[in-house]
């Protein structure tokens, strides 16, 4: 049997990720698939979708018609209907046994707000608006708030402190050359430096008991501020220092201080084996409570009147720190350039592998949310059907 293609877009997994981000797995049909994926008798059956105006509930998210929000909403209509006829093929080849790449997955949940508003909410496959949906790497994005979170609440001294002041224990002499060069601000944009050949790992370092250690003394020497490498070495080791600056694990503190305040009462993270929260992904939440952060986020961190994250980090950590061209990466969150009805659009997002987004389109008041099951599908969606609809001008699919 062909094994299935995990690679996704934008999204390579790093040597230090965790499992949930390469592992293939089995469905109960026996079939080469991912374990994150659901049993294909959970798939809803496709159907004739019209438009509804979302539910408002007590999960603190306004609605309104997307009509009054100025959208086209016949193009969404006619997007989520094609989204549905995927799905149906996507499901016919996966249970005829046909290996299923990572172009060729569904989405199962699509959110739309405008003006601080969810005007458009539909859901596919297995996804239902109370389950949570893993995130894969948008769990980095959340772990940048917390680290805003951390400095505005003097956990830590600032992004340009160096990583080594944070691990007392850590003995000096056996830090390659460079490890003591390496600043916060290093591994939130991807440039820390750190290469470790896992090759040359024993067993017990490869699963990370300790991290830093492992990181800074089996490294190759360090440049660090230079090149950038998506990895998930650079977030777990703030994960770490969380844990040792506050004595809470990542998930504990952002549940604390992000999530709470948010009205956010379903998620999980993965550990790792030193019981440290994983940052490079792991996190599930529900497709709503990801539109809430991306709304917060937009907002300059502002939630309901209130100050969740300050602003000055937000605009720090969604500013383009580093670019690579097309795409352009901040403090674990990304910008892109989109043109939609003449207009060039800044697209700031979240991304992870398998088709997990947060965009967010500040020129137009724009946030849209899509986790999916393998695809690619939710960026060509984006510039195709969902800001056309918000400026004027969508195609059909």
């Amino acid at each position: 049997m062909k094994r299935l293609l995990l690679a996704v877009l934008l999204c390579l997994p790093s040597p230090a990720a965790s499992a949930e981000d390469v592992a293939p797995g089995k469905s109960v049909a026996g079939k080469n698939w991912h374990p994150l994926f659901p049993k294909l008798e959970n798939f809803a059956e496709p159907k004739l979708r019209r438009y509804s105006v979302p539910t408002e509930t007590d999960d603190g998210l306004s609605v309104s018609p997307a009509g009054r929000e100025g959208l086209d909403v016949k193009a969404l209509v006619r997007m989520t209907n094609g989204i549905d006829a995927d799905n149906a093929a996507f499901l016919k080849r996966a249970k005829s046994g046909e290996a299923i790449t990572n172009k060729q997955g569904c989405i199962d949940s699509f959110l739309l707000a405008r003006n601080g508003k969810l005007v458009f909410e539909a859901y596919f496959a297995d996804s239902t608006i109370d389950k949570p949906h893993f995130t894969m790497s948008v769990t980095k994005s959340i772990a940048s708030l917390g680290i805003g979170k951390a400095i505005e609440l003097e956990v830590i001294g600032s992004d340009k402190d160096l990583l080594v002041d944070y691990f007392p224990a850590l003995d000096r002499s056996k830090l390659v050359a460079g490890a003591d060069k390496i600043r916060l601000c290093d591994l939130l944009s991807m440039r820390s430096g750190i290469r470790v050949d896992e090759k040359k790992l024993s067993r017990k370092e490869k699963v990370g008991r300790n991290l830093p250690v492992t990181s800074l003394t089996l490294s190759a020497p360090i440049k660090p501020g230079k090149a950038y490498k998506y990895q998930g070495t650079d977030p777990n080791l703030l994960s770490h220092l969380i844990g040792l600056k506050t004595g809470k694990t990542l998930e504990v503190f952002l549940k604390e201080k992000l999530f709470a305040p948010l009205g956010i009462k379903n998620s999980d993270f993965n550990t790792d084996a030193a019981g440290q929260t994983r940052a490079a992904a792991g996190m599930r939440l529900r497709s709503r409570d990801l539109l809430k952060i991306g709304l917060m986020v937009q907002a300059g961190g502002q939630w309901k009147g209130k100050q969740i994250v300050e602003k000055e980090w937000i605009d720090k950590s969604t500013a383009i720190h580093v670019n690579n061209g097309r795409s352009k990466y901040g403090y674990f969150w990304w910008s892109q350039y989109h043109t939609a009805g003449g207009r060039k659009l800044l697209v700031k997002s979240a991304r992870g592998a398998l088709g997990q987004f947060i965009f967010m389109v500040p020129d137009i008041g724009v946030v849209a949310v899509f986790t999916s099951y393998g695809t690619r599908k939710p960026s060509a969606l984006l510039d195709r059907v969902v800001l056309p609809a918000c400026v004027g001008r969508a195609r059909a699919k």
